[in-house]
Order: structure tokens, then C-alpha cells, then sequence
């Protein structure tokens, strides 16, 4: 995603909310982990922002914008 941007533009025209893993080849069990811990941000970020965004998720949980987001 953040070296495709075709990919990105694809995300943004469609109007979604995407959380992305910034590490590549995580285990599934580390994924499922960071999801855990970074979920009360995510759901913070849904609600105080409209689509389109794209955040990434850091392996220690936290959130990070990678697109321009726009605020309610």
C-alpha cells in the first residue's frame, strides 16, 4: 500500500475505512495480538473521522495516518 499507488487511490475511491499492517510477514498470532491492543484506537479513529482513511497499525498497538483524513 504505501509503495502501490494505485493500490492507494483503489483504497481512497472507494470510500473505506483501512487499518494495514505496517511489518510485512507477521504470524497470524502477532496480528491477531496488535489487533487486541490497538482496537479502542481504531474504533476511536472511526468515529471521530469520515472515509476515506487508511491508518497503519504498528506492531506496539499503536495507529498511524497514511492518508489525508478529514475531520467530522
Amino acid at each position: 500500500m504505501l509503495t502501490r499507488p494505485i493500490e492507494r487511490q483503489a483504497i481512497l475511491a472507494a470510500n473505506v475505512r483501512a487499518f494495514i499492517f505496517r511489518e510485512r510477514s507477521l504470524k497470524g498470532e502477532v496480528m491477531v495480538e496488535i489487533i487486541k491492543v490497538a482496537a479502542p484506537r481504531m474504533i476511536r479513529a472511526i468515529d471521530r473521522y469520515q472515509p476515506p482513511f487508511v491508518f497503519s497499525l504498528e506492531t506496539d498497538g499503536l495507529i498511524t495516518a497514511i492518508s489525508l483524513l478529514t475531520d467530522i
